[in-house]
């Protein structure tokens, strides 16, 4: 038997097979072991992961279009908007999250100041095994507005001269002698501008007056600062003459004088005692609009001044015979403005010899929750913001007509606004017993302007849609605003289908419905079929040249829209909504997309401009994907920062 001089221990031999039978465990499993708090536990490595699963941005006239194979995104903001939330969610949740180079805790949201022009913000996903992938979310705010003009300028008494236009900022007062105060209220075009009058800020809507006492043959200066958000001024002057107490001799058969008053004032103010409450009639005659309404060059609307200095919470305002025959023969229209509400409307001409023919509108301040009605509200209503019945009758031998529809607009204090988005009208109709959707919208001012066929009992509310799909969902605010005006809705059985690709005819009948588009016309596709819910929309559509078939047949409702086709549609829009002509648009030189070559001919200007303006974004790698498909959600991303343009105003 031959011996080996250097035989291997047998007790060692076998520490070194259970060795090696422990590493290829650990070799085939591939796993790490790590202590947290002294809990030991093991990650497999294929399930490290360098993507965010969401990214939500607030607020949501910035959201984005998440993708998580998307790594560079662009957005839009108004200048109002100064701070910007972004909500991350880890797919790897030991993958470590960084913003702008601040290590993010699990869950935590991250708040960005915004400057004005572009703001980038960096998130940098870095997975366990070191490898990593960074998002860029560029975030521009836009400028400042530069709109500086009043949209209405209306005093407690006095007649105005010449009568307001917002381009006009050179004005006189005259007020009757016993007049010693005068309050003044005005209303911005651009609600984001500020007041100051005579060096201290009011707000608009609110009454301010002036600090000594009126003089006779005095003249008093009212200056008007509106400082706009991009801090540009105008200033209204007005001049308030206080006029001197007038004496003329009595008729005959009476001794010594007695007072007289010039009239100045533009209408006439009269209370009633009637059933136990006085009720105030504002009578609205001719003399002080006589020559607006004569002056032929004089185009556009005529501004009534029926501010009473006894506010009511019931108005009559009576528009007398004269006024409105000359208002008829001259084919012009009248705003009538109180400090509650305006009314816009047209008269048309009366037969001859028609000298007493006048309207009376009638205006009620109401509590629709306490009233009988207001059990039949649909039940997607909240509360009501407010509530008013209108009546407007004719008076006099013949009926005065008037052009349809009226437009009203009615003020809102600040506490009766909780979601301005949501906000909408409703009319009661007698017949059905039921409230009908009239639609409206909150404007500058927090003016609610809504148009009506017929007056009534009308009630703004809270319109407050919610879909069983959307909860969470990025653009979930974007689609209860825009389902709460009637510019998109749902797919029924409470479901919007966010995610679901848009058609053709979808994304058409949005634009229409969100440019208010009223004229139609006839509808030249054949597979447009007469009782489809989108036709008449589509209809004014054609007429409004938003849309084209693809031939002169086919429209192809039916098929998903392509982002080429939704880009070439929202230009169109575009410049429906701004009076901006495409051509107008002078493009940056280096703004060009990887994939224009898998773009159609003719919507090549259309990817570039609709990513210029702010309201289509392209994708990752310098890309525009013009054959790609797009969501619903995504469609009414795109058609909310259209709606939401900052439209400059006409020179």
């Amino acid at each position: 038997m031959r011996t080996f001089r250097h035989a291997v221990p047998v007790w060692l031999m076998l520490v070194l097979l259970l060795a090696a039978g422990l590493s290829d465990m650990a070799g085939s499993s591939r796993a790490e072991a790590a202590v947290d708090g002294g809990a030991a536990y093991t990650v497999s490595s294929a399930t490290y992961s360098t993507r965010l699963s969401q990214l939500n941005v607030y607020p949501a006239a910035g959201a984005i279009s998440f993708h998580p194979d998307t790594l560079v995104y662009s957005t839009t903001v108004p200048h109002a908007t100064s701070t910007i939330r972004l909500l991350p969610l880890l797919e790897d949740e030991t993958a470590v999250l960084e913003i702008n180079a601040r290590i993010m805790k699990t869950g935590e949201n991250y708040d960005g100041s915004l400057s004005v022009g572009p703001n980038v913000f960096t998130l940098t996903v870095t997975a366990a095994n070191k490898q990593y992938r960074t998002y860029t979310v560029t975030v521009h705010r836009e400028q400042g507005s530069t709109e500086s003009h009043l949209r209405s300028l209306t005093f407690s008494t006095g007649r105005l001269y010449p009568s307001f236009s917002s381009d006009e900022t050179s004005y006189t007062l005259y007020v009757e002698h016993p007049i010693k105060t005068v309050y003044m209220s005005a209303l911005l075009v651009d609600s984001k501008a500020t007041l100051t009058y005579n060096g201290s800020k009011f707000p608009e809507g609110v009454s301010v007056y002036n600090a000594k006492p009126l003089e006779p043959d005095k003249p008093v200066l009212f200056d008007i600062v509106v400082t706009a958000e991009h801090g540009n001024t105008r200033t209204y002057s007005v001049v308030m003459k206080r006029a001197a107490l007038t004496t003329i001799p009595t008729p005959r058969g009476s001794g010594g004088f007695y007072e007289m008053m010039p009239v100045t004032r533009g209408v006439t103010e009269v209370t009633k005692e009637r059933f136990g409450r006085s009720e105030l009639t504002i009578e609205v005659p001719l003399d002080p609009y006589r020559d607006e309404l004569e002056d032929k060059k004089k185009t556009g609307v005529i501004q009534l001044d029926a501010v009473s200095h006894t506010p009511q919470s019931r108005y009559d305002v009576k528009l007398l015979p004269a006024l409105w025959k000359k208002t008829a023969d001259t084919g012009k229209t009248l705003q009538l403005q109180t400090h509650e509400f305006d009314l816009t409307l047209s008269p048309r001409p009366l037969p001859a010899g028609a000298d007493d023919t006048g309207v009376l509108l009638s205006i009620e301040a109401v509590a629709a929750e306490q009233m009988a009605e207001w059990a039949s509200i649909p039940p997607s209503v909240d509360d009501a913001a407010a509530a008013y019945r209108l009546s407007l009758d004719s008076f006099g031998e013949h009926d005065a007509t008037w052009s349809k529809p009226l437009a009203f607009s009615f003020k809102l204090s600040h506490k009766q606004i909780s979601q301005a988005g949501r906000l909408a009208a409703y009319r009661y109709d007698e017949g059905g017993r039921s409230w009908t959707f009239v639609g409206g919208q909150l404007t500058t001012g927090n003016r609610f302007e809504v148009e009506l066929t017929s007056p009534g009992l009308i009630a703004i509310v809270e319109d407050e849609r919610s879909f069983s799909d959307t909860a969470g969902h990025w653009a979930e605010g974007i689609i209860a605003e825009l389902t709460t005006r009637r510019i998109a809705s749902g797919v029924g059985e409470g479901r919007f289908a966010p995610d679901t690709p848009v058609t053709r005819a979808e994304f058409a009948s949005m634009l229409a419905r969100a440019l208010e588009l009223t004229s139609s016309g006839p509808v030249p596709f054949t597979d447009v079929p007469a009782d489809a819910w989108y036709r008449d929309d589509l209809g004014k559509a054609v007429a409004a040249k938003l849309i084209e078939g693809v031939s002169e047949s086919s429209f192809q409702p039916g098929e998903t829209i392509k982002r080429e086709q939704m880009a070439a549609m929202l230009m169109r829009a575009h410049s429906l909504r701004t009076g901006i002509r495409q051509d107008d648009i002078l493009l940056p030189a280096k703004l060009t997309f990887a994939d224009e070559s898998s773009a159609s001919a003719w919507a090549v200007r259309s990817i570039r401009l609709v990513e210029a303006v702010g309201i289509m974004n392209g994708a990752a790698g310098g890309a525009f994907l013009p054959q790609h498909t797009a969501t619903r959600a995504e469609a009414v991303a795109v058609v909310y920062r259209l709606m939401n343009l900052h439209v400059p105003a006409k020179s």
